[in-house]
């Protein structure tokens, strides 16, 4: 029964990644976000959107259902288990990166102005990040889900 209930929500995680990309991958050519000869505020701030919280969301989907609808082959393949360490380490660093460029930018420009909130700010959108590098993590290390 477990393991029944554990390959549809894969499934079904899977399908919303898919779903989420094809949406993501119509609506960032509609904005321009691949046209980086563009400036302005609000292109800025949708590559933001676009690159650090919609695609690490889409990827954590993809891959976490894909790892729940399919354990066996994640388990078996040592290919699969490398790339699952190595982009364990660059989700973390990416988020790291991420969260410490912004609060120094803060502290550099600001004086330090409001730093806690911009540092809570900033783990929150990188959450996605956090959360992608563990599921890879957990395929890495883990041969039973």
């Amino acid at each position: 029964m477990y393991k029944k209930t554990q390959k549809v929500i894969g499934a079904s995680l899977l399908g919303v990644g898919v779903l989420m990309t094809f949406i993501g991958g119509v609506w960032s050519f509609q904005q321009g976000l691949w046209n980086f000869t563009q400036g302005g505020p609000s292109v800025g701030i949708s590559r933001v959107f676009f690159l650090v919280l919609f695609l690490p969301t889409v990827l954590l989907l993809s891959v976490g259902g894909f790892i729940l609808c399919r354990p066996e082959w994640v388990v078996k393949s040592q290919i699969a288990q490398y790339g699952f360490g190595v982009g364990s380490f660059l989700s973390v660093l990416a988020a790291l990166l991420l969260v410490g460029i912004n609060v120094m930018w803060n502290i550099k420009y600001y004086g330090g102005i409001d730093v806690g909130w911009v540092l809570f700010m900033n783990l929150l959108f990188a959450l996605p990040l956090i959360l992608f590098s563990y599921v890879l993590f957990r395929a890495n290390r883990q041969s039973k889900w």
